[in-house]
């Protein structure tokens, strides 16, 4: 494959909105990854809270996305 072909595909299909949604993506997945390994590690302690812990990951993941939601500014949209 031609070296100036993959750059002209680089250029057209990865912009800078795309990397911003996979960094969120990202951002999600290590907030879960977290929440797990807490998860485990508080198991492990002996405790057993599964409803904490379940409350915990909603919130973090509350916490990501309406931080997001806010810096943006925009109105819902519920279709």
């Amino acid at each position: 494959m031609n070296c100036n072909a993959i750059n002209s595909w680089w250029r057209g299909h990865v912009t800078l909105r795309t990397l911003h949604l996979l960094s969120i993506g990202q951002l999600a997945s290590l907030t879960f990854a977290a929440t797990n390994f807490t998860s485990s590690f508080i198991k492990n302690l002996g405790v057993d809270a599964p409803v904490t812990q379940s409350a915990f990951s909603y919130f973090t993941l509350a916490l990501v996305y309406g931080g997001i939601l806010l810096y943006r500014r925009q109105r819902l949209q519920v279709k």
